[in-house]
């Protein structure tokens, strides 16, 4: 980004720094005001604690008040709800778009298989036959851990890791959907 973007952002936050506490916050205000979103400050810094930081924000000096209600979060999770597809999956675009880490969500829901349920996803304690009988069923995606992610992902389907993990290796798994169906001879 460059350097006159970057100094045109910290105005923004310095003339508006009573807002520039949580990226939920900002993001209110912002739209409220016309004003960059917090997606922007943290291209721009990398972190919204780096951006905080450049503007002289101390972590400690910002208080918490108003954190995310259950609705909220429910809301959260009907909007972004092909993110969850793992916790992993869901820290790295909730760290870049400023969004609550899936720690928030298991203070408010029972556990992170239920979040995942309430996003779509197939719970996680799926057995090796439920896991075989879907990639053959979707088996004309099944042919690299690349397509089969981008495939899973847009479907709400177990990932490659999940078959890896299970079967020692995506060629273990890859022979067992791919295995060539034995026709009979007649005798």
């Amino acid at each position: 980004m460059r350097e006159d973007n970057i100094l045109k952002l910290l105005k923004i936050a310095e003339t508006h720094k009573q807002a520039f506490t949580s990226v939920r916050k900002w993001n209110e205000y912002a739209k409220e005001h016309n004003l960059p979103s917090s997606r922007q400050f943290i291209h721009a810094f990398e972190s919204w604690k780096n951006a905080r930081k450049a503007v002289g924000i101390k972590s400690s000096s910002i208080k918490y008040e108003g954190k995310y209600t259950k609705k909220e979060l429910k809301e959260i999770i009907n909007k972004h709800s092909k993110e969850f597809s793992s916790k992993e999956n869901w820290y790295v675009y909730a760290k870049e778009n400023g969004l609550p880490t899936y720690e928030t969500f298991v203070k408010y829901f029972e556990n992170w298989n239920e979040v995942q349920k309430l996003a779509g996803f197939i719970p996680n304690k799926l057995s090796n036959d439920d896991l075989i009988k879907i990639a053959k069923k979707h088996k004309e995606s099944f042919i690299s851990k690349n397509k089969w992610n981008e495939y899973a992902k847009e479907h709400n389907l177990p990932s490659a890791i999940t078959y890896i993990r299970r079967f020692d290796s995506w060629s273990n798994i890859y022979e067992i959907i791919h295995q060539p169906i034995e026709k009979k001879r007649d005798s």
